[in-house]
This record gives C-alpha cells, structure tokens and sequence, in this order.
C-alpha cells in the first residue's frame, strides 16, 4: 500500500500521475465534504486511462452513499462505509485468498444492501505517525484518543452510533511523546469531545503538561482541545491554570442560545455554567478560546441569531467562529430537511441556503458578517475600536457587525481581498459616517489597534498621524 498526497490546488492531471507512477492494481480515494467532486474527477480519468483498475472510495462523505450511487457512478468498484482500517486490511486478505477483489465483508458492492462498517477497538491501530515523525517538526497534525461522541447532536455524525471508545492511555502516552519529541507545532485532537470521560481529559492534560516540560517547548507545541464547555471539570480547569501560555486551546461549540433551536439540535449544554467556565479560561490569559456558532438552525430567526451572538460574544472568546449550517448526508438534520422545510445545495458542502425562519438574503447577508467578524474582531485587529463602538452605538455588538457590513458591501469592500491597510480604511469610514459614534475619539482608537497590532512603522492613509507645528517647524529646518 502506497499513500499518495495531494491538496486542492495540486492540477487534476499532476495527482493521477503521482497515483499511476505507482504502477497500482486498485486506487481508493478517502472523501471528504471539500473533496468529494475532485476525488470523482481522478477515479473518472483513471478508469479511462486504466480500465482494468479496481477503484473504491471510503471516508465520511461516501459512507452513507448506496446502490443509487454506484449506479450513477459505474467507475466506481465498491464503498468502504465507516471506519475503514479493518475493512480494507480484510479486503485485501479477501483479494488475496480468493483472487476476487469483490465481495469482501464489511465493503458495499452492487447488489448488496446498505450497512455500517464494524466498530474498531483503537487498541487495535498502530500510530499513524510512526514512519514519518522526523519530517513533522513544525508541522501540526491531527491525532485521535477516542471515537464517536456522547453528545447526539442532530447537525453531527459522530454521536450516532452511540459507541464512544477510548484509546487506552499508555498508548497515548506514548504516541504523545513522540510528537512532542518531533517537534510539531499543533497536536489537533479529533475527539469531538474531549472531556466526555472528564478524569481521562484530566490524566491528558498531565501528560502534555510533562511532556512540555521534558521537551523544553514552553508551550511551542500546542494541544488544540474540543470539549463541552459546561462538563469542565475542577480538575481539568486546574490544570489549565499551571500550563505555560499556548500550551493548550479549546474549542467550544455552543452553537445557538435559543431554548427551541437547543432543542431541535439536542443541545443540552448548561449555558450559564458553561460562561462562568470560559470567562474563568478567559482570566487566566494562558489559554486560546473559540467559541462556535451556527446560523441556519431550525427555529432560529434574525432576532433569536442576533441574541446567540451577543451572548456567545459577551463570554470574551478569543474567537467567535461563526459557521453555517451543512445538512451531512445521514445526519438527522438532512433526514428531516424536508419536513423542516429547509433548503440546501445538492452539492458539497450542502450548505442550507434557506429555512422557514431565514432566507436565503439574510443568510447570504451573515457571510458579510463572518467576513467583518474574521477581519476585525477574530483577528484581533480593531479590539479596543469596536469595544468602544459598541458601548456607544448601545445596540449590541452584532448590530454594530451588520451595519458595518453594509458599509463595507456599500463601498466594494467585500468580494475582493484586502489588505490589512484596506480594511482599517474600509472601518474608518465606516465607522466615522455612523451619527452615533461622533463622540469617541476613534481615530486615535483605530490607530491604538494598529500599533497593537504591530503595525506601528507604517499607518494607513486615514491613521497617519498629523505632525504638530513644532515638528513642522523640525522638519523645515
């Protein structure tokens, strides 16, 4: 078995010829939401090129696909649905035995009915990294200590088996120091929950805090976490507090604060413990925090979506990652889009586009939002700016978001890409035709954030500083 890597921007035609350099007897493609239409394309010109090639797919977009797809798709030999790791290693002891690449347990072929792969003991798996550490320095990956969630999330796939394993903890001990020992630069935990077995999350967290301070990396490596926000434990919350500043990061997916919205999606997170938990992460300015939210979501209008972010927002992340809603094949969302009256692209990523409580214009309009929201406030870049407008405009942060969208869009600022110089332009005027705002010296804030920013050699054209008569004067002489 040979692993051919690619990203999005490599030609079509450069990766089926790093995939035939090979010389393969089958190809399999691992499908993604981002990769799905591009992972067809090179199965369509192999099987032109090399009939006789057997070509399967498998990955999370193709584990719900059927016999309707391998009907629409004759290039395609079989599925491998699921967890894949035993499958394909008893497909080709099949293969071998019986000299048929078809047919082997656990694969979905024409004329089979449709079925979920085995669940796997992560005992069983050996450390993806193994053969690889000494090209990781620098380098982030993803690593998994557990599958499946506890959470039931109608939006989600990861809990709908109901089977969450763990990967015993001398394993990952182990396969820990290895990569801190490599040297990378993010240890991105694919958990989906992290703290769901809060005295496992607590043992983890001691280990990464030794294994810092065995390697010398103070924090250099860095152990990107999602947990529920309202389960962390003291324990765990302990431990934060000793770590070394970037050591660790979480993610925390709030998702929406309205009660029918938290109902539909089977959200059952303690709000307010769940905020007095992050405002306490937030104090101990060792730790990043992302905090999530989703716009889209049944029952959720303009008016309840302008409340989730205020709220989400007034928690003090570090980042507010505002999302769309994606309707995954198999999740209990697409299931009941008809029902729900909710509309999405038939393509990947199967964004919804409409829902009886939003249209199509006020979700497209929220894209201009995220736009400002990564611009301004996620990249930390206009902090003490929008901390003072929004106290002066009085109507909460998201009613400043949107009115700088507007401006933003009024102005051609928004489907091109800007400059860091572009953008605080692009925020002064519109901040400065906004009446509300005449009262705050926002040119000297805007200029403050520049210099805050690191920016402090060179100012946009709106911030340059006006020399004083006396360095007039300096300057003439």
């Amino acid at each position: 078995t040979v692993v051919v890597e690619g990203t999005m921007q490599d030609p079509p035609l450069r990766l089926v010829r790093a995939i035939l350099s090979n010389h393969p007897d089958a190809v399999g493609f691992s499908g993604y939401i981002w990769n799905r239409q591009r992972m067809l394309e090179l199965a369509g010109v192999l099987r032109q090129l090399q009939p006789d090639l057997i070509l399967f797919l498998g990955g999370p977009e193709f584990s719900y696909e059927g016999e309707d797809f391998l009907a629409a798709h004759p290039e395609i030999d079989f599925i491998i649905p699921g967890e894949g790791e035993l499958v394909y290693r008893g497909w080709l002891d099949h293969w071998e035995q019986t000299g048929n690449p078809l047919g082997a347990p656990g694969t979905l072929c024409r004329g089979t009915p449709f079925h979920h792969g085995p669940v796997i003991d992560l005992q069983e798996l050996p450390f993806a990294y193994a053969e690889e550490l000494s090209a990781l320095t620098h380098r982030p990956v993803y690593y998994e200590t557990s599958r499946g969630c506890p959470g039931r999330c109608a939006f989600c796939l990861s809990g709908q088996r109901q089977t969450v394993r763990f990967m015993p903890l001398p394993k990952v001990r182990q396969e820990l120091e290895a990569l801190f020992a490599a040297g990378v630069s993010q240890i991105k935990l694919v958990d989906r929950t992290f703290n769901g077995h809060p005295d496992r999350a607590a043992a983890i967290l001691d280990m990464a805090l030794e294994l810092d301070a065995r390697y010398h990396r103070c924090g250099a490596t860095n152990l990107h976490m999602e947990v529920r926000g309202d389960l962390l434990s003291e324990a765990f919350l302990s431990r934060l507090e000793k770590a070394p500043p970037g050591l660790f990061q979480l993610e925390i997916g709030v998702q929406s604060t309205y009660p029918p919205t938290r109902a539909a999606i089977h959200r059952q997170d303690d709000l307010s413990r769940l905020a007095s938990n992050v405002r306490r992460i937030r104090a101990m300015r060792n730790t990043h925090l992302h905090l999530d939210l989703i716009a889209g979501l049944p029952y959720e209008d303009m008016a309840s979506f302008e409340r989730s972010f205020n709220e989400i927002l007034s928690y003090g992340p570090h980042v507010l990652q505002l999302g769309f809603l994606k309707l995954l094949k198999g999740s209990e969302l697409a299931l009941r889009a008809q029902e729900l009256g909710m509309i999405c692209c038939d393509f990947p990523p199967y964004e919804v586009v409409s829902t009886p409580w939003m249209s199509f214009e006020e979700l497209a309009f929220l894209k201009d939002v995220e736009a400002v929201l990564e611009w301004t406030y996620n990249a930390q870049a206009a902090c003490h700016t929008l901390a003072a407008a929004t106290d002066a405009l009085g109507q909460g942060a998201f009613a400043l978001f949107c009115r700088v969208a507007r401006a933003f869009r009024s102005l051609g600022l928004m489907d091109r890409p800007l400059s860091l110089e572009n953008r605080y332009e692009g925020l002064y005027r519109a901040l400065s035709a906004m009446p509300e705002l005449q009262a705050i010296p926002l040119e000297g804030l805007l200029r403050h954030d520049w210099i805050c920013h690191g920016k402090p050699n060179r100012y946009p054209h709106c911030l340059r500083p006006t020399p004083s008569p006396e360095a007039h004067a300096v300057m003439e002489r």
